[in-house]
């Protein structure tokens, strides 16, 4: 048995992962009617994969078991911050016309995804303004591990492994969004604290019930 950490590559592991986020988040399948929610989070991974500046997946043998993508904002070039909003103004048009299956009210679900984000940016230029901490300046923008191997110290290994990225790049403190379904208590166990809890639109939209989410913060 072989474990290894290897870049990300879309081309390749693209599908893979989009399974693992589709296991890891079940609630998106309730938007997702007379379609394969899997296409939907390919959808999310393949943004949160552009808006990265660094990506890794664990390897057992050739299976994928792990994913990570982080930002360190400063090496976000402007050529990837135009390929995500090219992307995000096509996202419309394919939710629309059905290419993740059919999904009811699929504009709301545009624009509360839209603004999660906006909330989220405020928030940290909120963090910014009042230098209440440490220079924000790395992000996780995604992290997934299989169910089966959940507990094993796959998710540490691939944090501490972006952990030591931001170090070499002299980063001050990194964060990270959770919601319900993710588990705080693992960050907090890496030395994370929660510093926002908010009123989160596209999963309350999703849950059809307001829904929470919170921003976690480390320095490094």
């Amino acid at each position: 048995m072989t474990i290894s950490l290897v870049p990300f590559r879309i081309k390749d592991h693209l599908q893979r992962t989009g399974e693992l986020a589709s296991f890891a988040w079940p609630t998106v399948s309730s938007v997702v009617q007379n379609g394969n929610p899997q296409a939907l989070m390919e959808e999310y991974v393949r943004l949160a994969y552009l808006d990265s500046t660094w990506s890794s997946i664990l390897k057992m043998d050739n299976e994928i078991i792990g994913c990570i993508f982080g930002t360190i904002r400063p090496k976000l070039k402007l050529k990837s911050k135009w390929h995500i909003l090219k992307r995000m103004m096509a996202l419309p048009k394919r939710l629309k016309r059905g290419d993740y299956g059919h999904i009811n009210n699929p504009q709301e679900f545009y624009f509360k995804f839209i603004e999660t984000e906006k909330k989220i940016a405020k928030l940290a230029k909120k963090d910014e303004a009042e230098s209440m901490l440490a220079t924000i300046d790395a992000e996780i923008r995604f992290l997934v591990v299989d169910k089966e191997f959940q507990g094993q110290g796959i998710g540490k290994q691939l944090v501490e492994a972006f952990l030591n990225e931001t170090r070499l790049n002299n980063c001050h403190a990194v964060q990270v969004q959770l919601d319900l379904q993710s588990n705080w208590r693992f960050f907090e166990a890496l030395g994370f604290g929660r510093i926002h809890e908010f009123e989160d639109p596209l999963n309350s939209f999703i849950e059809g019930t307001p829904t929470q989410s919170f921003i976690y913060y480390r320095e490094i």
